[in-house]
């Protein structure tokens, strides 16, 4: 089991211990995302958590991250990594959901780009487009 410490800052993870920060991201173009919350997956043990950052403290070594979203159901916008925790340190992890519900979500060292994001733009441009055309003919 995974534990959170009430302020990732201040306290220092226990000894033997190190610390995965977590941040999960979605982009405000996916407004329903603000009422769902992710569920993160440590090494099998899941719980639901808020958008934001998470400090998860774990036990020295490997250890597999799941995160996802619940929709209608079923885990949509998986994400997974096996990251390395050493004694002491702080892991950055960064997790972003797609753009569209049926692709998967995106976890690194860094903040991935929004999955998705050209071919949704491309077809939001593409229904404006015949909309607009529709209203002028």
């Amino acid at each position: 089991m995974y534990q959170q410490p009430p302020h990732p800052q201040q306290m220092p993870p226990q000894p033997g211990f190190g610390r995965v920060l977590l941040d999960a991201s979605f982009n405000p173009m996916n407004w329903f995302l603000y009422f769902i919350k992710p569920v993160v997956v440590v090494n099998g043990q899941g719980r639901q958590v808020e958008w934001g950052q998470l400090p998860i403290d774990l036990p020295a070594g490997q250890h597999n991250i799941e995160v996802h979203f619940p929709y209608f159901g079923k885990p949509r916008g998986v994400a997974r990594a096996t990251i390395p925790v050493q004694p002491g340190q702080q892991q950055p992890v960064h997790y972003r959901a797609p753009a569209n519900m049926l692709l998967s979500g995106a976890m690194g060292p860094t903040r991935p780009a929004t999955p998705g994001m050209a071919s949704s733009l491309a077809i939001l441009g593409v229904v404006t487009l015949v909309l607009l055309i529709s209203f002028l003919v």
